[in-house]
């Protein structure tokens, strides 16, 4: 399975939350080993986006970002950031799992907005075209 490196930052928000719904073993182990998966590549994301944000932010004679008053980094040059960071984004990301079937989740409830960002994890049963996903 397939995500952006954008997407993992909010996939791993999203998991941490419903980590905390009671559901069948099987179906938190299979969120659980998504987690695992998903994690070192979020790891890897942040460290490519502070030194993006080094790269082109005010430092410090140690090296450390300067921070505003409200603890965000003083960006010197916008543009070049956002260009260089919306590339990390949209790298691809080899998931070694499968997508979980939306009938494992069972009857659990899910705000829509945690089911928007865990769509790429999920595939539908009953639904032919999402058999794509697998690869």
């Amino acid at each position: 399975m397939k995500i952006q490196a954008g997407q993992a930052r909010a996939i791993i928000s999203n998991l941490n939350v419903i980590s905390e719904i009671e559901m069948p073993v099987k179906t938190s182990y299979m969120f659980a080993r998504l987690s695992t998966e998903i994690q070192p590549a979020v790891d890897a994301f942040e460290k490519q986006r502070v030194a993006l944000l080094k790269k082109h932010s005010e430092v410090d004679n140690k090296g450390e970002l300067v921070l505003d008053g409200e603890g965000n980094a003083k960006v010197i040059d916008m543009d070049a950031f956002q260009e260089e960071y919306n590339k990390i984004t949209r790298e691809e990301i080899e998931i070694d799992a499968d997508p979980i079937p939306i009938s494992a989740i069972g009857d659990i409830s899910i705000k829509p907005s945690v089911m928007t960002v865990l769509l790429p994890l999920l595939k539908d049963d009953n639904d032919p075209s999402d058999e794509d996903k697998k690869g």
